[in-house]
């Protein structure tokens, strides 16, 4: 399946409520993120809104718009999401499936939002990419 595209999500939320291993790799997870994704192949910008409590995908949505999007300075619901996340295409390849850990990169991404709350959930963060460096992905 293409990395960041609709059918990725679909196995994401499919796998959470049906597949052990991910339910366990995600068990007690509670975040929500916005992970904008910049420069993607066909000269796109993705945002990814990711809302998981307790293990439980209660949103994975994605709003894909030519690049450069005005997706880049959108502001995002602080009440319901803890940070928004933005980086290219290539780098958040890296750290998705696992290449790349992603406090090497911290520096590099460009983080909005609460840095504290966001730190105390890098375990949270990393059981996500745990999953979806699982996942058969291609195009990466």
């Amino acid at each position: 399946m293409k990395f960041l595209s609709q059918e990725m999500l679909d196995e994401l939320k499919k796998r959470t409520e049906t597949d052990p291993a991910t339910q366990k790799t995600l068990e007690g997870v509670t975040i929500g993120v916005v992970l904008l994704v910049t420069d993607c192949p066909g000269n796109e910008d993705r945002a990814l809104n990711v809302d998981i409590t307790d293990g439980k995908v209660r949103g994975l949505t994605m709003q894909v718009k030519p690049a450069p999007s005005d997706l880049r300075t959108a502001a995002f619901d602080q009440d319901k999401y803890i940070g928004k996340i933005g980086g290219p295409y290539s780098l958040i390849g890296e750290v998705l499936t696992g290449k790349t850990a992603v406090i090497t990169v911290l520096d590099k991404l460009n983080v909005e939002g609460d840095f504290n709350k966001l730190a105390n959930n890098l375990a949270g963060v990393q059981s996500v990419i745990d999953v979806v460096s699982a996942l058969p992905l291609v195009e990466v």
